[in-house]
Order: structure tokens, then C-alpha cells, then sequence
């Protein structure tokens, strides 16, 4: 996959939004967390039990959970949109945590996935595969 201008990219960490204005000042990139909201979202509270038992799941706390669902709830998904990630262990830890949510909840949106680095581009499709056995 290719970078270009033509969508919009959610950038994990200030290491990648320094890549992005560095190599891509002509794309729009913006940060992973610090500009999406969570709260209600139809009609859905993320206080509930359902996102206090899926954060003791996945070992982390509601605060946590809620601040990695935040860019997923809160985008325009009539648009494209591509989420970008480092290839430290903390990039893959929320890679691997975004791609179990979209797994478990069905979504179908237009948002791929990639880990990005100097020589590779990944898509969620295969990350999916080659980690789930499940073609979505």
C-alpha cells in the first residue's frame, strides 16, 4: 500500500507524526488518542459492565480500554481512513488490541490497518489472517 493524500491517516505516537511530516507533508495525519472523545456513543455507555468485563479481559483498565476505542467510535467511517502504527511493542500491542475489537464486534468499516516502517506496509486483512485464520 501506498501513502497518499487522498485519506486520512490516525497516527500512534509522536515518533510517526514526525515520519509523517517529514516524509508525507502533504497527507493528513492526525494522533492516534489525544483527539478523539469517549462517552456515549449511540446509544451505548462505555461505563458500563460490558466494557468493564472486556477491559479486565484483556488485562488493562476501563481508562485504558476506553482511550483505545476512542479512534474507532468517533470516526466519520463514510470516509477512508488508515491507521498507523510503529513497529515497537506498544504499536503492536494496540495493533493487536483495535484488530480483536474488530473482530469480536463484526465491523465491517472502510479503516485498514498498517504498521509502517521504512521498507513494509501491512493491512489489517493480512495481519488478520496470518493471526486469527479469519479473512475479514
Amino acid at each position: 500500500m501506498k501513502v497518499t493524500d487522498d485519506c486520512t491517516y490516525i497516527v500512534a505516537g509522536d515518533e510517526m507524526l514526525r515520519l509523517f511530516a517529514e516524509k508525507y507533508p502533504s497527507v493528513k495525519a492526525i494522533p492516534f488518542r489525544e483527539n478523539f472523545s469517549v462517552g456515549n456513543y449511540d446509544g451505548f455507555d462505555f461505563d458500563d459492565v460490558f466494557v468493564k468485563n472486556r477491559a479486565n479481559a484483556f488485562g488493562t483498565t476501563v481508562q485504558d480500554y476506553k482511550s483505545k476505542l476512542a479512534p474507532i467510535i468517533n470516526l466519520d467511517f463514510s470516509k477512508e481512513y488508515v491507521l498507523c502504527f510503529g513497529e515497537c511493542e506498544c504499536c503492536k500491542a494496540n495493533l493487536k488490541f483495535l484488530t480483536n475489537y474488530l473482530l469480536e464486534g463484526g465491523y465491517e468499516y472502510p479503516i485498514k490497518v498498517c504498521i509502517v516502517d521504512e521498507i513494509t506496509l501491512e493491512t489489517i486483512r493480512e495481519y488478520v489472517y496470518q493471526n486469527n485464520k479469519r479473512q475479514i
